[in-house]
């Protein structure tokens, strides 16, 4: 449907240009790694008023071998090198090339057909165990089949359901110009089928998101989607995106670390799928669930903190289902913060009219104004909940047991996880000695975060590896966290 490259006259849009008749081509990557990316060349007049842009809209009309248009738009083109090139002997000019964030093209073909049935796929990075096992089949008459044996589908929605498959696709291979000769290539699939508009695909791919989120949580590995391709009796859709992150492939049997058990997973994935939709605040819970897994590449310190900020996301989420956001009304805090500020003005203007030793009024006399305003701007905090509290009836309304770990907060005598985060929040720093104990503690607060948002989905520990019977026979139970604490103190 849609050669390569994609030659289009097209119109470029920016804040402040609108230029038409640019000559691009467009190239699109064969695999989830590779980026788009484009070709433009300008003549020297376009070239003029393109220079100090960065980023484009594109638009524009392919016309493929069969004669067949194709409509394509770019959302967002950005700048990425420039390169000189000869027009002709006389003249030169640039080509300029542009990393797309996403690609879509649309063919359109006889509209009187009403055929409504839309098929076709999303792509997915990764399917984890998830990928159905096949089997060969080869009949006497020479007929070979490959059947898959097992199969995974999931509800999305009452009209929209998906199977997960591996399908391989085939291409020309570019280093045998000698013979006809092509390669095969496999992509991970989420198919789909439904009677409905094309618009609905990109709502659904929301859903989708939401989905491939619970799985990377449930296999400590990032999954996404990265576009999809629909189509009916009258119409064909390709839409790639490139402006998420998207994880290198490794092969999933090197390292296994999944937080689910491989045979739970698919059950997992029914069950936190259809509590999560369920469940109101959902934006707040996905800014806790989205960062996990963290890139091994983030950093010990970064990665600390934001994990620590999942923690806040999923204690701010219990707070507003639980209306404990402020711990007295908003309305009755008011009066009551009036009373305060006025007694406080008074101790601070007239301390030698309370009931204060010497010493004591000539402390408060020593306050200069902007310290005692400082004091004021405080008063407001007093009607939140404090961290400890939070976490202590988070913990009581869950059944969640956290004391196997190391200590989230009231440690006393001790560093708790709390304790390092204020450190780093703050811009201190551990010294070298000291990495070991970090990345220690760092493994305990992931551990507690996951815990907490297995409980919210209602998930039994058991069925994962941060239980308490699977943590006690884990690496982290060698080690001795009195020890650590006391390193990250020193």
């Amino acid at each position: 449907m849609i050669d390569l490259p994609i030659k289009i006259n097209a119109k470029l849009v920016s804040a402040e240009l609108e230029l038409n008749d640019v000559y691009i081509e467009i190239y699109l990557p064969k695999n989830d790694e590779d980026e788009i990316y484009a070709n433009c060349m300008p003549n020297n007049n376009q070239l003029k008023l393109l220079l100090g842009k960065y980023a484009f809209a594109i638009e524009g009309i392919s016309v493929d071998q069969f004669n067949l248009y194709n409509k394509i738009k770019i959302k967002e083109a950005v700048f990425h090198d420039m390169l000189p090139r000869r027009i002709n002997k006389d003249e030169e000019s640039y080509l300029v090339k542009l990393l797309l964030m996403d690609f879509y093209a649309e063919y359109e073909g006889d509209i009187s057909k009403k055929e409504q049935e839309i098929n076709g796929w999303y792509y997915v990075n990764r399917l984890a165990n998830l990928s159905p096992h096949k089997v060969l089949e080869c009949k006497s008459s020479g007929e070979i089949k490959v059947e898959p044996y097992t199969t995974n589908d999931f509800s999305l929605s009452d009209n929209f359901i998906i199977k997960l498959d591996t399908k391989y696709f085939y291409d020309s291979d570019e280093k045998r110009k000698d013979q006809i000769s092509t390669v095969s290539y496999f992509r991970n699939v989420a198919e789909f089928s439904f009677q409905g508009l094309f618009e609905e695909i990109e709502n659904y791919s929301y859903k989708l998101d939401d989905f491939l989120m619970l799985m990377s949580f449930g296999i400590r590995k990032r999954t996404v989607c990265t576009g999809w391709i629909a189509n009916n009796k009258s119409k064909f859709i390709k839409f790639i995106k490139r402006d998420i992150v998207i994880p290198p492939y490794k092969d999933e049997n090197l390292l296994p670390n999944y937080l689910i058990e491989p045979n739970e997973l698919k059950n997992f994935l029914i069950h936190s799928y259809r509590k999560y939709q369920s469940i109101d605040n959902k934006d707040i819970l996905q800014r806790a669930i989205s960062p996990i897994p963290i890139d091994e590449k983030v950093g010990t310190e970064p990665t600390y903190l934001i994990l620590f900020s999942c923690l806040e996301s999923i204690l701010l989420y219990y707070k507003k289902i639980n209306n404990l956001e402020t711990i007295i009304n908003e309305d009755d805090f008011k009066i009551i913060k009036i009373s305060f500020e006025d007694y406080l003005k008074n101790i601070f203007s007239k301390p030698d009219e309370v009931s204060f030793t010497e010493k004591q009024i000539n402390i408060l006399k020593g306050y200069l104004p902007y310290k005692r305003k400082m004091v004021y701007e405080k008063i407001s905090e007093l009607n939140r909940p404090s961290f400890n509290s939070i976490l202590e009836k988070f913990c009581g309304d869950y059944n969640l047991d956290l004391s196997d770990l190391w200590p989230l907060a009231n440690s006393h005598n001790k560093i708790s996880l709390s304790q390092i985060r204020n450190k780093l929040i703050h811009g201190d720093t551990f010294k070298a000695v000291q990495h070991k104990s970090l990345i220690i503690a760092l493994e305990h607060l992931n551990i507690i975060v996951e815990r907490m948002i297995l409980k919210i989905l209602e998930w039994p520990l058991e069925k994962t590896r941060v239980s308490p019977e699977k943590i006690k026979n884990s690496y982290l139970f060698q080690e001795d966290i009195n020890q650590h604490m006391k390193i990250l103190i020193s």
